[in-house]
């Protein structure tokens, strides 16, 4: 399992960088092909040691398959239905975890369930002729005419007229309230965008470490809780059964909580997170026999529930903070600390052989904290992904009226674009917009 884990961590920050440059569709199919291939080889390990190296490569190239495909879905929809999506895959991996644990109930040699649940992931292999490219990502590395074609064939579908041409930018709203582009000898040619640039601009860097923490909280305490299964009592696949069934109801109240307009993504963490601290924090002191046990158990899956909720949100909203050229390379970062959490998890669990109460009691706390930082960052429900640096790093900031007489930043020139710049932003904009009416 912690190969497994190991090999998931590795995998975000891997794929999760090669997946901005190489595209969605490629890297999905591509990681699903390898995927398949070795959970199948797995059914067949001659021994222990070589079904470890396989479990590592089923986590490193699963990995890929479940960074792109969300990010896709993410993309390929619009702000009102991104939530939606968001919450069906959150949903469909409780609907397999019930899956596994009846499937596990009725097959009790391992190669032979290994196996059956290998079968599905060859059904990755027809994704090449089932999905176009991402229409967004096409235009953050300036194709716009394989863009223009995919858009329009979601405008056909969907019943939207859309112009003759969709990047001539005299249809273009936008193109007729552009602002006043500065041109600085200076300045950073921001097409050509490194994982580094998580890092480079102060609001994004701020944003970048904040949702990595959170990540982390999120994977720690999630995972702490569900290795703690067993402590539930009873029969094992009792126990499996009601820690999966939690799944799929979190799905759904998450959907109506960041829907809210009174919520919306950011407060909904702020109370997922901190109902998930205080349940961690108040579940030690229950009592742990007789009638009342199940109070306490009823509180630490209500507090799991809450978690994995924030956890479901914190995927969707991430992808959203995040801008096209850098949304899988800073989600699949943001995961990989997520996984580092993961993999701490049963170091924080043994800790109760020091003092039973005191994993709750981290656990706890650290959520508390987590949510408390998510005040700082932006709302996105409704609002339009970011699609470059310069959206990334302004999001939810309010400007200053041009000609204030304040100076610029550094880090202000640093968004300035070149005029060579100027023509592919505009165009991608323009493109964008059809993009968004299409869909």
């Amino acid at each position: 399992m912690s190969l497994y884990l190991v090999g998931i961590l590795l995998g975000n920050v891997v794929i999760g960088i090669v997946v901005d440059r190489f595209g969605r569709r490629t890297l999905i199919v591509a990681c699903g092909i390898i995927f398949s291939i070795c959970e199948v080889i797995a059914s067949f390990s001659p021994n222990y040691i070589v079904f470890c190296v396989l479990r590592f490569l089923v986590g490193f190239w699963g990995a890929g398959v479940w960074l792109g495909c969300f990010v896709y879905v993410t993309e390929l929809v619009g702000p009102s239905k991104r939530v939606l999506v968001g919450m069906i895959n959150a949903a469909s991996f409780g609907v397999g975890y019930l899956l596994m644990v009846l499937l596990a109930y009725f097959i009790r040699e391992w190669w032979l369930l290994q196996l059956i649940v290998s079968l599905p992931a060859i059904l990755l292999f027809t994704y090449w002729w089932l999905l176009p490219e991402s229409p967004r990502w096409l235009i953050s590395v300036g194709k716009m005419e394989e863009a223009e074609e995919i858009i329009r064939n979601m405008g056909r579908v969907n019943g939207v007229e859309l112009p003759e041409k969709i990047s001539d930018q005299s249809w273009n709203p936008r193109k007729q309230n552009v602002d006043k582009v500065h041109s600085n000898g200076d300045a950073d040619d921001l097409s050509q965008n490194g994982v580094l640039d998580l890092f480079r601009l102060p609001s994004m860097r701020t944003m970048h470490l904040i949702l990595c923490f959170i990540w982390f909280v999120h994977a720690l305490v999630y995972t702490g809780i569900s290795l703690n299964t067993s402590n539930l009592g009873g029969n094992d696949y009792i126990s499996a059964a009601i820690s999966a069934a939690v799944e799929i109801p979190a799905a759904v109240l998450t959907f109506f909580f960041v829907e809210s307009p009174r919520l919306g993504r950011r407060r909904s963490m702020v109370v997922m997170m901190t109902f998930g601290g205080c349940a961690c924090l108040v579940t030690p002191f229950m009592p742990s026999c007789g009638n009342v046990i199940w109070a306490g158990i009823l509180i630490l899956m209500l507090g799991k529930m809450s978690i994995l909720m924030a956890y479901n949100t914190i995927s969707v909203y991430a992808n959203e903070l995040y801008p096209t050229p850098l949304r899988s390379s800073g989600v699949g970062m943001c995961a990989m600390v997520g996984h580092v959490g993961s993999i701490l998890s049963p170091q924080f669990i043994e800790l109760q052989t020091v003092w039973a109460p005191l994993t709750l009691l981290i656990f706890g706390v650290l959520s508390v904290i987590a949510g408390i930082l998510i005040l700082p960052l932006p709302e996105t429900r409704g609002q339009k992904l970011p699609e470059t640096m310069m959206e990334g790093e302004n999001f939810g900031r309010k400007r200053k009226p041009s000609g204030s007489g304040d100076e610029q930043t550094k880090d202000e020139h640093q968004l300035e674009l070149s005029p060579s710049n100027v023509n592919l932003i505009v165009e991608q904009e323009t493109v964008l917009d059809g993009l968004d009416n299409a869909i």
